[in-house]
């Protein structure tokens, strides 16, 4: 059991607040992190991830593959890889992959595709979300790709996004 304490004994008075001009006369604010479920294996001040003492190594290696259009522009692909990930555990959420992605590796691969390339990995895997972006007429930006540990062989020939 977890659980957070703070102390609560009456301190001397603080400063006001210089914008709301309130004074908060006892207790102290305590850090979000001494809060956090996961506080047993503190080493420092941050708390460890949690581990899955039943998990097993294969499940380690699961990837969430997104591609991105080689024609894309570097602040258009940025926010496309964040919107892509976020949309992929979003639609997936429920999908036992995701959940044992989410559980053992959370590891993701971007990398940047030709039009060809791209249409080829759609094709070899299902499990995908397509963004596009409105500004440039609803264009293809990207591919989020469910969670998996084996891939279709094509996805190992593309190239990181660098």
């Amino acid at each position: 059991m977890w659980g957070c304490q703070f102390d609560s004994r009456p301190r001397a008075p603080i400063a006001p607040d210089t914008l709301s001009g309130n004074t908060l006369k006892h207790g102290r604010v305590t850090q979000l992190a001494e809060c956090y479920p996961y506080k047993v294996e503190v080493l420092g001040s941050s708390p460890s991830m949690p581990t899955n003492n039943n998990s097993n190594k294969s499940e380690a290696n699961m990837k969430m593959y997104i591609l991105v259009r080689d024609e894309v522009s570097l602040g258009f692909a940025m926010n496309s890889v964040a919107h892509a990930s976020l949309a992929c555990f979003l639609k997936y959420a429920g999908h036992r992959d995701m959940q044992r992605w989410l559980a053992d590796s959370f590891k993701k691969v971007t990398c940047k595709v030709s039009d060809e390339e791209l249409q080829e990995a759609m094709s070899a895997a299902d499990n995908h979300i397509v963004m596009t972006e409105s500004v440039l007429g609803h264009e293809t930006m990207s591919v989020a790709f469910c969670p998996r540990k084996e891939w279709p062989e094509c996805f190992a020939n593309y190239k990181l996004y660098r």
